[in-house]
């Protein structure tokens, strides 16, 4: 599944299908993803029945997120709330055959999740998903500036990375690195 880039598919269900054929046709995806909600269902649609397959996306969404600010917990009103429920029901009419649902509060998503007849797929939302997801480079530590509350940082490989490129830069300055044993040499003619 390849997430469609944003600015790529929203002006309309025409470019959301010509931007997802020329995607899984140079990527040899077997599904896009697009973040978004009900506004969405005409784009879905449009896809679905030209057999391509969709992953919806709702709740917080990082594509759309131009601050800081934006990176925020949804479904923390009744109005969120509906609205997400809403999102949900729509992507489903369209055809989508599964929802990432992010960032969204626990009994929020447990709800959708129920309701929803696609499988459900979270990233800080419920355990009550039918999957769960991570970004690779959140999970394995790449990144130790910001981590979300909803990342489990299963490795922590920032210091390793840092150590290991320092070490390069330091060898190439010092010129111990490439080394005679690292080179290509001629054979010794016969």
């Amino acid at each position: 599944v390849v997430d469609l880039p944003e600015g790529s598919y929203e002006a309309s269900p025409e470019q959301a299908l010509t931007t997802a054929a020329q995607i899984m046709q140079e990527s040899g995806a077997d599904a896009i993803k697009l973040e978004g909600g009900a506004i969405l269902q005409p784009h879905i649609k449009l896809l679905v029945e030209n057999g391509i397959p969709v992953m919806g996306h709702i709740g917080l969404l990082p594509q759309k997120a131009s601050s800081a600010s934006m990176y925020r917990i949804t479904g923390k009103t009744a109005e969120e709330a509906t609205l997400l429920h809403a999102d949900m029901i729509a992507l489903v009419a369209a055809g989508v055959f599964g929802i990432v649902m992010e960032g969204i509060i626990e009994p929020v998503a447990k709800e959708i999740a129920a309701a929803c007849t696609v499988p459900t797929i979270g990233i800080g939302a419920s355990t009550a998903c039918d999957g769960q997801i991570l970004v690779t480079d959140d999970m394995v530590g790449l990144f130790d500036k910001f981590v979300p509350t909803f990342v489990r940082q299963f490795g922590q490989l920032n210091p390793a990375i840092t150590k290991s490129v320092s070490a390069y830069r330091a060898a190439v300055i010092d010129g111990s690195f490439p080394g005679n044993e690292h080179l290509f040499w001629p054979k010794p003619e016969k």
